[in-house]
């Protein structure tokens, strides 16, 4: 299997040719290096994957495979388990990989190193007295 950032790289460069149509993302799912990712995405601070994790994932990506996953929660609410999480990182690196490079510059709700801030940054670099300053980037 092909290491996680080799994938995410791939899917940005299809995304940027026009039409281009995504078959079978959901292979992409059955990687474990995916897994190890998200885990280190969630948990910056542990540095690596425990060992106890790789069965969780093996198990994971069988019920992939077969089908028969279904998500679950801790007992008693509607918290969901480390798996689904890591579940959840992982599709969303795949889909930010395929969404990212398509956004616009100006859009900062919800992306990677934007945030409300960096739109204040922006909109105070862009506007004067409520007239948008013309420079190259809007026109």
């Amino acid at each position: 299997m092909q290491s996680s950032e080799i994938v995410l790289y791939n899917l940005s460069k299809q995304a940027m040719k026009d039409g281009f149509q995504f078959n079978r993302l959901y292979r992409h799912l059955y990687n474990k290096d995916f897994y190890i990712k998200a885990y280190n995405n969630l948990y910056k601070n542990t540095g690596s994957t425990p060992k106890s994790s790789d069965a969780t994932i093996q198990a994971l990506i069988e019920a992939l495979k077969d089908e028969s996953y279904q998500p679950t929660f801790v007992r008693g609410t509607s918290i969901p388990t480390i798996t689904d999480y890591l579940l959840q990182e992982a599709c969303r690196m795949v889909l930010e990989a395929i969404y990212e490079p398509k956004f616009s510059i100006h859009s900062h709700g919800f992306r990677p190193d934007k945030s409300c801030h960096t739109a204040l940054t922006d909109s105070k670099k862009n506007v004067c007295g409520g007239n948008v300053v013309h420079c190259r980037r809007y026109q």
